[in-house]
Formats: structure tokens, C-alpha cells, sequence
């Protein structure tokens, strides 16, 4: 398991905005001669930029990021952020609206405005994305997010998307275990909830997306 927690009143597992270590995805490195092999350098270099603009387009209120761009160069050691420590790749953002303290307990309460930036898609190993419980602008969820095909848990919890759910682009995910679009303004609200990744796929795509 990478990702120790609490669960919370809706029974999903917390995991704490100030657990910032790195962790192992195994068969994900590529050695030197590798035609697609890049160095840890150049990794976080490229996560760092699209980190940076994700922050320009979030509104933060208060002190929260602030860690973003500081003199801390290297994005691993950021606020809600984990990484690979094989391969440097950013895999978790931790940027739901509740922070949480580094023992998992409800410390404030402080969500994110502004909007989810098409610079997410330059992080294309993540595995884990929590946007709950935020006030972004109002919009249909990006379609952008059915490209990061490694995504493994994707929580939207009253984040504050509305509009048509993009069934087509969310069944690429083949890899989802978890989705929770719950407590939004969808024109069709469904709840997902702890579904296989099989299941997910198979609800989202063949349904909506075979006649088009």
C-alpha cells in the first residue's frame, strides 16, 4: 500500500497533505540507452514547470503551496506532492479542500479555486489525484484527465465541476480502482464509489461512446 490514512466519514481513506515522502513504483525506470530514459534532473525539472502552472491557475487564499516555487527547488518536497524516488516522477497530488495533519486528523478547512490547469497532463505518471471538496470555477470536468493513463484513484467530490460527465474520456482509464464524482452538479449525477477499475471502464465507455 502507498498510501497510509484515515478514513473519513464516507468511508474513504484520508491521506495527509503533510506525508510528502517519496515512494517505489516498481518496473517504471529506464536506464541510460533507453531511447525514452531521462535523468532525475530533467524529471523534476518538468515536473516542477507543470506544477508551477497548475498552482497559476489554482486560487490559493491563504499560505497553502506556498512551498510551490520556493527556494525548494526539488517538487518531491512540496506540500501534497509524492513522488517516485526511482524515477523522480510526480504519482500523488494530494490538493483536496481539507488539510489534514501529518497524523491524518481534519486540521482546516481551506479549498482551492480557479481552474485545473492543462499542464496536469504533462505529469502523465500520476496514479493518485484528490481535487474534493474544492470551489473550482464551475465547468464540465476536463476531458484532458481521460489521457493520464496511469491514474489509479481520481477523487472529485464536490470539487466544484458540473455540466456533462466525459464518460468516453474517463473510460480510457483503464487502470482506475477508485472514482468518486459524487456531490456535484452533473447534468447526470452518478456516484462512483470504490469501483474495479474493470467495472469503471466497462460502465463508462461501451454505454456512452460505441455510437459515436
Amino acid at each position: 500500500m502507498i498510501s497510509p490514512g484515515k478514513e473519513n466519514d464516507r468511508g474513504r481513506l484520508w491521506c495527509p497533505l503533510g506525508w510528502r515522502h517519496t515512494v517505489v513504483g516498481a518496473g517504471r525506470w529506464r536506464t541510460k540507452g533507453h531511447p525514452h530514459f531521462k535523468d532525475d534532473a530533467d524529471v523534476r525539472r518538468e515536473g516542477r514547470e507543470a506544477l508551477l502552472a497548475i498552482k497559476q491557475d489554482l486560487v490559493v487564499n491563504s499560505s497553502r503551496l506556498s512551498s510551490w516555487g520556493t527556494a525548494a527547488k526539488d517538487c518531491c518536497k512540496w506540500e501534497g506532492v509524492l513522488c517516485d524516488h526511482l524515477t523522480g516522477h510526480v504519482i500523488q497530488l494530494h490538493l483536496g479542500g481539507w488539510v489534514l495533519s501529518s497524523q491524518g486528523e481534519f486540521e482546516d478547512y481551506i479549498p482551492f479555486e480557479g481552474k485545473l490547469s492543462l499542464k496536469l497532463i504533462e505529469l502523465q505518471q500520476l496514479e493518485y489525484i484528490d481535487l474534493s471538496s474544492n470551489y473550482l470555477r464551475p465547468s464540465p470536468i476536463p476531458g484532458f484527465i481521460g489521457s493520464l493513463f496511469n491514474l489509479r484513484y481520481l477523487d472529485l467530490f464536490s470539487s466544484g465541476f458540473d455540466g456533462e460527465i466525459p464518460y468516453c474520456e474517463l473510460g480510457n482509464l483503464t487502470h482506475l480502482q477508485y472514482l468518486d464524482l459524487s456531490s456535484s452538479d452533473f447534468t447526470s449525477a452518478i456516484e462512483f464509489f470504490s469501483w474495479p477499475s474493470s467495472f469503471v471502464s466497462k460502465i463508462l465507455r461501451p454505454q456512452f461512446c460505441e455510437s459515436q
